[in-house]
């Protein structure tokens, strides 16, 4: 479960509390994304989860501003193609205009995709911030 990942990322001292905390938030965003998909109104549920990765993006850019790196250049792509991807999902069912099934599910798919990159570049960064013995 990503809690167990995160109780073992966090034993390891040397891990930097920036990535802990974007685990932390992108793990939650990961299950908005999942509960939409079943929801029984998956266009609000959609415009939620936009709504959430937008702040999320907005809230870890500023975090990785203070935790800069060299290995952090591709997370900070990838929270940046989420950015990019609520902002698409926001155009494509926004307002009063009604989004087909179609829209909502590929508005969440890219969402979920541009998440797992962005999980899958903080491992990598973590990876690379564990001392080798």
């Amino acid at each position: 479960s990503h809690d167990t990942y995160l109780s073992s990322v966090q034993s390891h001292r040397s891990v930097n509390p920036w990535e802990l905390e974007a685990f932390s938030q992108i793990g939650s965003l990961r299950r908005d994304i999942r509960s939409a998909f079943g929801s029984s109104d998956p266009v609000r549920a959609a415009r939620s989860v936009a709504t959430t990765a937008t702040t999320l993006t907005d809230s870890l850019s500023g975090t990785l501003v203070r935790g800069s790196s060299a290995q952090s250049e591709g997370f900070r792509r990838v929270i940046e193609q989420i950015r990019s991807a609520a902002g698409r999902a926001t155009d494509r069912i926004q307002g009063d205009k009604v989004a087909s099934e179609e829209e909502v599910r590929a508005s969440l798919e890219e969402l979920r995709a541009a998440v797992e990159r962005a999980l899958e570049e903080l491992r990598l960064v973590r990876d690379s911030s564990i001392p080798r013995r």
